[in-house]
């Protein structure tokens, strides 16, 4: 079975690591990626419920990172069971406020994959 996977980030070396990290863990993965909230809401809109998993950044420069996390969840109902959030240390959206799994980067192989195996087991 092949696991679908969303990835946006603004960095091209997340990219890479979150995309390594997969192989390693699944033996048939599909990434699609974006770069920005824009790029990202189009791909969802277009096939959210095509993704098992989705991985974002928590896009620290904005001061709005809590208010796309709960537009998110307005337009996209269950899309938060999907969700792995990656955020810098200095990543303004509290994980605990939009009730997903979040990782602070720099993260371990072995949390990250934790993670990914239980959202891709639902």
């Amino acid at each position: 079975m092949t696991i679908h996977v969303l990835i946006a980030d603004n960095d091209s070396g997340i990219h890479e690591l979150v995309n390594d990290m997969l192989h390693i863990n699944f033996k048939d993965v599909s990434v699609e990626r974006v770069r920005d909230r824009d790029s990202f809401r189009s791909k969802l809109r277009i096939g959210m419920s095509t993704y098992d998993l989705i991985v974002f950044d928590g896009y620290p420069t904005d001061n709005d990172g809590q208010e796309f996390i709960n537009s998110l969840k307005e337009e996209f109902p269950g899309i938060m069971s999907k969700v792995i959030m990656l955020c810098g240390s200095d990543c303004n959206i509290h994980p605990d406020q939009c009730e997903i799994p979040c990782l602070i980067k720099p993260f371990s192989l072995d949390d990250f994959g934790e993670i990914v195996k239980k959202i891709c087991a639902t």
